[in-house]
């Protein structure tokens, strides 16, 4: 492996030759530090930054796959998920959704089925449904 070390008056930067001609490059300053691997076409595909307020990494890829043999778990003060064409979760287990707050869900429609079993909505208190037409049996 061959190791580049550039210094310029604000920033220093190390280069580190990885397998399969990836890179490793690590820029120092005063306020951060940045590495980031390169892939072999020259694009970013891992980065991490970090600064006095911690540590953001940057994740690069036509597809990127987290694996866990035990449990994965992501824990912050708030959590988006976004997917730009369209989002699945799915489990070969139950799935459940639990908040001591509420649950808010807006589509432009709908659709809830049980393959197996009945659906079942319990409520403390009153159940409202407010529909243009509310269709039972059709």
């Amino acid at each position: 492996m061959n190791a580049l070390c550039e210094m310029t008056e604000d920033r220093r930067t190390q280069t580190l030759e990885l397998v399969a001609n990836h890179k490793l490059v690590v820029q120092h300053n005063a306020e951060s530090s940045l590495l980031r691997i390169i892939g072999r076409d020259g694009k970013l595909s891992l980065a991490i930054h970090v600064t006095e307020d911690g540590p953001v990494v940057r994740l690069e890829s036509s597809a990127i796959h987290i694996e866990a043999e035990g449990q994965l778990s992501l824990n912050a003060e708030r959590v988006a998920i976004h997917g730009r064409k369209s989002l699945s979760l799915t489990s070969d287990g139950n799935v459940s959704l639990d908040t001591p707050a509420d649950i808010h869900s807006e589509a432009r429609s709908h659709k809830i089925t049980a393959r197996l079993g009945n659906v079942d909505i319990k409520a403390n208190d009153d159940v409202t449904m407010d529909g243009e037409r509310i269709r039972m049996n059709c």
